[in-house]
């Protein structure tokens, strides 16, 4: 969901190097106020993760400082991935770790600036389960896959549960056609020792659908995109 021109995105202070804080600036706030705002009138609660980034709920998306591998990976594109991957699905619980709360329904965007126009990529995946093969379908739903914390997630959730937090032996298929629940990651998401060769070769299914069927949408200052 793409909403041009939500606030006014004049922007006064210096584009930020770390992922927080988020500048206490007018636009700042105006953005901030206009996803809260628009989650209000779709229904929506706008929450964050105590175990992400201190429970911020507003952070800056900029490419990690420094010259190690992460730092050097976040300056090129993205291939792919769905927020809070290791988090139970809406409706469901971890197996091991009940204190942990559902993965979100949506992220929000908020567009402060955009100087090179660059796109934010994104796949469908109703499109994508429908061209899939169904036996890799039906794959996906089965619980043999491994399933990691993102990168900012990993402190936090070791802070919070005293333990690092992998799902081995999750899905990566929820719920029924019209209603999916989907995770995925590239870096994060792999099959169990004891998978099958269906669950192998949907994995690699689906990084080569996300790879050549992603849909560029360019966000212009004062946008707002919703991503479920």
């Amino acid at each position: 969901l793409h909403v041009p021109g939500a606030f006014n995105p004049t922007c006064g202070c210096l584009t930020p190097q770390a992922l927080t804080p988020v500048p206490a600036d007018t636009a700042t706030v105006k953005g901030a106020l206009a996803a809260v705002l628009f989650n209000s009138v779709f229904a929506l609660e706008t929450i964050s993760y105590g175990s992400e980034n201190n429970g911020e709920v507003f952070v800056n998306l900029v490419p990690q400082p420094g010259s190690g591998r992460g730092a050097r990976k976040s300056h090129g594109g993205m291939r792919g991935h769905t927020d809070g991957v290791c988090f139970p699905f809406a409706g469901t619980r971890d197996a091991v770790q009940v204190r942990m709360a559902p993965a979100p329904d949506w992220v929000c965007l908020v567009c402060l600036r955009n100087p090179h126009t660059v796109a934010t990529r994104v796949v469908p995946v109703e499109p994508m389960l429908k061209a899939m093969p169904r036996d890799l379908r039906r794959a996906l739903k089965e619980p043999q896959f491994v399933i990691g914390a993102q990168s900012t997630f990993i402190a936090g959730m070791k802070r919070i549960l005293e333990a690092s937090h992998i799902v081995d032996g999750g899905a990566l298929l929820h719920g029924e056609r019209g209603d999916w629940g989907f995770r995925f990651s590239h870096s994060t998401v792999d099959a169990s020792q004891d998978a099958t060769d269906e669950a192998r070769a949907a994995l690699d299914w689906v990084a080569g659908y996300c790879a050549t069927n992603s849909e560029a949408i360019v966000l212009n200052p004062g946008d707002l995109l919703w991503v479920n």
